[in-house]
């Protein structure tokens, strides 16, 4: 009887029942991802449409994939650790693979001024004794993606007086 040559592709797929799911449960577990994030992790290991599909469906039947779940956490991460502006958080959202409907619903609650406020509040007391201290407050707003209007307007609020107050 002869056999016939399949392709090393058909074989490799082959042997890699469930390697699909069990990475993106890996992906997962080292820090959540949004869905479009975690398929092309998964397209970069030569996976197929079809187990990535498969995979991410039985994340999502499991709750393991929710990109409304991951926004949220991504918005108060960022509010936590490293504050950005609206702007900024929706640009890393949108580089992330959320829609913009997901998005706008995440990010509604920001209040910019009062994050650029306390942002910059921090920063001038570590400059304090700065002479350049309202420039390198301007660039420092401006590189977390605040407006010119608000970055001046935080400027205002935060003389060297106030700075003195909160010490």
């Amino acid at each position: 009887m002869a056999m016939t040559k399949r392709p090393a592709a058909a074989d490799k797929a082959e042997e890699r029942p469930g390697e699909c799911l069990s990475l993106s449960i890996k992906y997962l577990d080292y820090r959540p991802r949004s869905e479009s994030e975690l398929r092309g992790l998964l397209a970069k290991k030569s996976f197929s449409e079809k187990e990535i599909g498969e995979a991410i469906l039985h994340l999502k039947e499991v709750g393991l994939i929710n990109d409304l779940r991951f926004a949220r956490l991504w918005k108060e991460s960022r509010l936590n650790s490293k504050p950005r502006s609206k702007k900024m958080i929706s640009l890393e959202l949108g580089k992330k693979g959320i829609s913009q409907e997901i998005v706008d619903e995440t990010i509604n609650d920001i209040d910019d001024e009062e994050i650029a406020y306390e942002m910059a509040l921090r920063k001038a007391r570590k400059l304090s004794h700065d002479a350049k201290l309202e420039s390198h407050l301007y660039n420092f707003l401006k590189r977390h993606g605040f407006s010119h209007g608000l970055a001046m307007e935080t400027i205002k609020k935060i003389s060297t007086r106030s700075i003195e107050r909160w010490e």
